[in-house]
């Protein structure tokens, strides 16, 4: 779940289920190449606090270094961890606060390319999905309260392309990818 690559596409981070590493359904973790034409190596568990907390999708900053997760149980929300060596383990997540209803599930968070702006994913069925984003004017900076990102309707797992323009998200049941175009830069809307 959650693949993002980072350093040049060299290294790829992901969610995923080893229980020879972690008694936990999902953790994070890493693999690296030596170049983009490598295959990849075998994967590297990444601790995130004491290792307890059960999470699917996870964001990761540019510079590595700040991780949101979408926790499953503890109120179903977006949490927050932060580690000051990119090789190290991160430190023990906390509540993003601001998130917008506690009785929804908050999930499938992703960083725009500058780290400056997160969308994720509230409600957990189709057709009540919506994506929200909270924007912030620098990095390890705190966060806007939390705006609703109107893409018409039922709205999951949102991606930014990587100039940012265009956000992809998936719509519907069965689901289906769909995308919008950011009208102006500034605004919170597509």
């Amino acid at each position: 779940y959650a693949p993002v690559l980072r350093r040049g596409g060299t290294r790829l981070y992901f969610v995923y289920s080893s229980p020879a590493v972690s008694p936990l359904p999902f953790g994070l973790y890493y693999a690296d190449r030596a170049d983009r034409r490598s295959r990849f190596g075998a994967p590297v568990h990444v601790p995130v606090g004491d290792g307890t907390l059960f999470f699917r999708h996870a964001a990761l900053s540019a510079d590595e270094t700040e991780l949101v997760i979408g926790v499953v149980g503890m109120g179903n929300d977006l949490h927050y961890a932060t580690r000051t060596d990119v090789e190290g383990p991160f430190g023990a997540p906390s509540s993003l606060s601001g998130s917008n209803d506690p009785t929804l599930v908050e999930t499938q968070p992703f960083f725009s390319g500058d780290s400056l702006e997160l969308f994720y994913a509230v409600g957990s069925t189709s057709p009540d999905r919506r994506v929200w984003r909270r924007t912030r004017s620098a990095a390890l900076g705190a966060w806007s309260p939390a705006v609703m990102v109107d893409l018409g309707g039922d709205a999951s797992a949102p991606t930014l392309s990587r100039d940012g323009h265009t956000i992809f998200f998936g719509t519907g049941s069965p689901e289906r990818i769909a995308t919008a175009e950011r009208a102006d830069l500034t605004a919170a809307a597509f």
